[in-house]
């Protein structure tokens, strides 16, 4: 290989240096340029954009932005190139939209701005590529440069107030925009606002305090109507493309007065000769209703009007403009428009007819709800759009604010009382913490605790309790166990000299009747197996020791046997106890004994004396 080769190599390679580290250097003066712009961190559904401004993503792509105040302005935005985002609601309360807040989510089709905002921040719709249409509120001001740059889905704005600007590249290369009313005050448009924007027809300016920056309206081939005053267009002509002038209608001024019977008539005015057309502007709840003009020489002839323009007689050698005077009368009628309030299913709460002008409110007889689900409620949070004065048909959807639920789960005993009841939320398992419930046996059966049912389905204690999704009451669930029958055999011993013993049988498996015994008692209370008693098989042989009988009164006692799944009871018969000490026939024993002689002996000597006393007194 020549030299030659080699510095070509050379050469080459010095060239692909430089271009890498051109490329290099524009990223990171593009990182630089916008340091607040980053990618939403995957998965991420929910966080806080701006100090009491949070927002919510939910599966369906719908963005919701709650909170009070404004959104953070920084640059920094949490949906920068966000194309999950498919639909905007910005609830009552949030102030402003932020800068960038929006850009490059180029799935987002709609959003809804409440009338709270009153500041939307540069690029903060920048190439939103599937949004159609938005609604300014009243309170912005302002739209701000490349607000809605390269959103070339976009056709249709609506201003619900005066804007005083639109700024630098606003609306710049939104290919889809086909007409534009700009609201009548003292405004400025900037240079290339609506540059590109290939597909509008139609611009209306009604207001004569204006400027406009060069190439506002750059390749804008398709316009077909531009209605503005006279002395702008000849001030800012520049700032239109080469187009016919046949797409040009000028304003010219009218004064409007009262004829007394509700009609608004023009006065008097002369136009220049080249007035071909004349707007009407309509006071607010009016429209047009039919236009006169006389020139003085014979009856008032009507104009006709297509889109809302009405032909002025061509001049003549009879009449001319820049010479004659023009009596103008304008007619009006008042004007309503349908409105309607949606519920967010679509549901229509109310329809009615509001006058032009009118800001419409909503009364209707049905309370906008949205019922729980999933383990939410819903608040109602106003309309998707604040009400604004009526300018033509319009519908309001209602939203709603979303709020966790707690559900109550009560556990209640056998006879409804209620054990324990807790607080759970959505999807969670409740615990139960209260003492086991019991249902009373009976004389054929026991019963045992073994879950609980919600009225729809029974949950085994090994099973566990379900997730909540409602209200729930858990009663108890038995299962009942039939008793067996025991049967008392032969009573033998007296307790006396002998121990008693009983032999109890069972209706079945008898010969393993003492596998099941549990207890025996003698009136109520429970002896002491072993000391008191022995329980023994052959059935269950129960053998009371005498020496515990001995501390038994004499006569008939209660017995209970107590078998693990039933009872038996029998009475026993306890003998008297022999008499101790008591003296044989004719035998004197203890002091008792001899105080008795003693008194019966001084009787005798008391009866002696008395009978001697007597004798000596007959002598």
């Amino acid at each position: 290989m020549n030299d030659i080769s080699f510095n070509r190599i050379g050469t080459f390679m010095r060239a692909s240096q430089t271009k890498f580290a051109a490329a290099l250097l524009l990223a990171v003066f593009g990182i630089a340029l916008f340091p607040g712009m980053r990618l939403n961190a995957a998965g991420e559904t929910s966080g806080n954009y701006g100090d009491n401004v949070t927002w919510y993503l939910d599966d369906t792509g719908t963005l919701i932005i709650s909170g009070s105040g404004d959104m953070d302005d920084s640059g920094r935005t949490p949906f920068y190139n966000d194309s999950r985002i498919t639909r905007v609601v910005i609830n009552r309360g949030v102030k402003s939209i932020g800068s960038n807040a929006f850009n490059g989510c180029v799935n987002m089709e709609s959003i809804t701005i409440p009338y709270d905002v009153s500041y939307i921040g540069p690029n903060a719709f920048h190439a939103c590529l599937e949004l159609k249409s938005i609604t300014i509120p009243e309170g912005v001001r302002d739209i701000l440069p490349t607000t809605f740059s390269e959103c070339d889905s976009l056709e249709s704005i609506t201003f619900t107030n005066k804007i005083s600007s639109f700024g630098n590249e606003a609306f710049k290369n939104c290919t889809s925009l086909k007409s534009i009313t700009i609201p009548d005050s003292g405004i400025s448009i900037g240079y290339e606002a609506f540059m590109g924007c290939t597909s509008l027809e139609s611009i209306t300016i009604p207001s004569s305090d204006i400027s406009i920056g060069l190439g506002a309206f750059d390749g804008c081939k398709k316009l077909k109507s531009i209605t503005m005053y006279k002395d702008v267009y000849d001030k800012y002509q520049n700032a239109f493309p080469d187009i016919s002038s046949d797409a040009f209608h000028f304003y010219y001024d009218l004064k409007y007065t009262t004829d007394g019977n509700g009609s608004v008539m023009g006065s008097s005015e002369t136009f220049d000769s080249s007035a071909e057309t004349l707007t009407m502007s309509p006071n607010k709840g009016f429209t047009v209703d039919k236009v006169t003009w006389s020139d003085g020489s014979g009856d008032p002839v009507e104009l006709k009007a297509e889109n809302g323009k009405y032909t002025m007689p061509k001049p003549s050698d009879s009449f001319n403009y820049g010479s004659d005077t023009v009596t103008i009368k304008v007619f009006f009628k008042k004007v309503e428009y349908e409105i309607t309030f949606k519920n967010y299913d679509g549901t229509v709460l109310e329809k009615k007819k509001v006058p032009e002008g009118e800001i419409p409110e909503y009364t209707g007889t049905i309370t906008p709800e949205k019922p729980s689900a999933g383990g939410y409620s819903y608040e109602f949070a106003g309309w998707d759009t604040a009400p604004v004065a009526v300018t033509g048909p319009a519908t309001y959807t209602a939203t709603y604010t979303r709020k966790e639920i707690e559900y109550k789960v009560t556990f209640v005993d056998d006879d409804g009382a209620e054990i324990c009841s807790d607080k759970v939320k959505y999807h969670e398992v409740p615990v139960f913490n209260g003492n086991n419930p019991v249902r009373k046996e009976t004389d054929t059966h026991t019963f045992t605790f073994v879950g609980w049912s919600d009225g729809k389905t029974t949950y085994s204690l090994d099973q566990g309790l379900p997730q909540i999704e409602s209200d729930t009451t858990f009663t108890p669930v038995f299962t009942e166990v039939a008793k067996h029958v025991y049967t008392v055999g032969e009573v033998k011993g007296d307790g006396l000299d002998s121990d008693i013993v009983i032999d109890v049988h069972r209706d079945t498996d008898d010969e393993n009747c003492i596998d099941y015994f549990s207890k025996a008692s003698i009136d109520g209370t429970e002896m002491t197996k072993d000391d008191q008693y022995t329980a023994t098989k052959g059935s269950t042989i129960i053998t009371i020791k005498k020496e515990y009988l001995s501390t038994l009164s004499a006569g008939e006692h209660e017995l209970t046997v107590t078998f693990s799944d039933g009872s038996v009871s029998a009475k026993i018969k306890v003998a008297a106890k022999k008499s101790e000490n008591i003296p044989a026939t004719g035998e004197v024993t203890g002091p008792a004994t001899y105080t008795g002689i003693a008194l019966i002996a001084a009787a005798c000597a008391l009866g002696a004396g008395v009978v001697l006393s007597k004798k000596r007194k007959e002598a």
